[in-house]
This record gives structure tokens, sequence and C-alpha cells, in this order.
């Protein structure tokens, strides 16, 4: 299971949507889908904008949990 952490990096970096979003140029809707894990992809380019405005690596923001390993 991937797992986004973005609301957290947020937190840390003192940053709204709103400045994420004008930034970044992305949609204020789309940077909420993200940090909410309700999204179903997230195209590269999007991946490129957020680690540059963030300072950031994917690792910093995309998780991967194993489900088998966290029923355990």
């Amino acid at each position: 299971m991937i797992l986004i952490t973005l609301k957290e990096l947020l937190l840390k970096k003192d940053m709204t949507i709103s400045e994420l979003s004008r930034l970044t140029g992305m949609s204020r809707s789309t940077i909420t889908l993200i940090r909410d894990n309700k999204t179903k992809n997230i195209d590269f380019d999007s991946i490129d904008k957020l680690c540059r405005i963030l300072s950031c690596k994917p690792g910093d923001f995309i998780e991967y949990i194993d489900k088998e390993e966290k029923g355990k």
C-alpha cells in the first residue's frame, strides 16, 4: 500500500495548501486529493514540482506499507 504523508510534510514546512498551489501551479483540489490519500495516481511532473518547492525527495512524502506486514 502506498501512503502519502504530504500533510505531515506541509506541517513541518509550515506551508498551506494555498501557498503550495501558488508555488507549484497545481490546483488546490489536486493537492488536497494528494494530501488526503484520495488520488489514484500522481504523475512524475507533480512529484517533481512538489519535491522542488518543498526541497525534499519523493520518499519524504511517499511511503510504502506492506499490507501483509501491517496486519501482523
